[in-house]
């Protein structure tokens, strides 16, 4: 979200911007025995819009940002969070093939997280980033959740995926008004 889409976008208005294939902790390890992750810095792939082949940077236009790693971003995003429950004790099982999503090493997701529970991890990161109270022309710190890949989500049916109405994703459905119950209804009439 942040180096593929906002980056892209925030270099157009401003030239001098830190750019992701300038950042140390791309490559690092873990990411260093994964191969080179600067392919997927955006600007390896895009015009070198900093280099002034358009003109100069943009003017005519203003930003308000937030930092998505403290709002819909989550630093478990690509952990299954999806599922999680609100209440358990446990924290999931690392898949050993991807132990790297679990790493805490400078510029990684889980940098400076310290939830030792699924439900720790809601409570700590997930509720106060939705129910903060912004003041003034601010974003909400979570107007909406980025889901990564989805990839436990998209392997499940409806009724698995609403038979467990304590993960975090029928929470969120319930807080953006959703009535799980009537829409469950409603699924068993089709």
């Amino acid at each position: 979200l942040g180096d593929q889409t906002l980056i892209p976008l925030l270099t157009m208005l401003n030239y001098s911007l830190p750019r992701c294939i300038d950042d140390d902790s791309v490559g690092l390890f873990p990411y260093k025995s994964h191969g080179d992750f600067s392919m997927y810095c955006p600007e390896s792939r895009a015009p070198e819009w900093w280099q002034g082949m358009s003109g100069p940077a943009r003017n005519d236009t203003r930003a308000l940002l937030r930092d998505p790693r403290d709002g819909p971003l989550l630093p478990f995003a690509w952990l299954g969070m999806e599922m999680w429950n609100v209440s358990d004790q446990d924290l999931p099982q690392k898949s050993p093939k991807e132990p790297f999503l679990w790493d805490q090493t400078p510029g990684s997701p889980m940098q400076g997280i310290n939830c030792t529970t699924q439900q720790d991890c809601w409570e700590k990161y997930v509720v106060p980033r939705y129910f903060a109270h912004q003041g003034g022309r601010e974003t909400p710190l979570m107007s909406f959740v980025y889901l990564g890949e989805g990839k436990v989500l998209k392997f499940l049916s409806f009724s698995e995926i609403f038979s467990q109405p304590n993960t975090f994703f029928c929470h969120w459905l319930t807080w953006a008004g959703l009535d799980l119950t009537a829409l469950a209804e409603e699924f068993v009439k089709l």
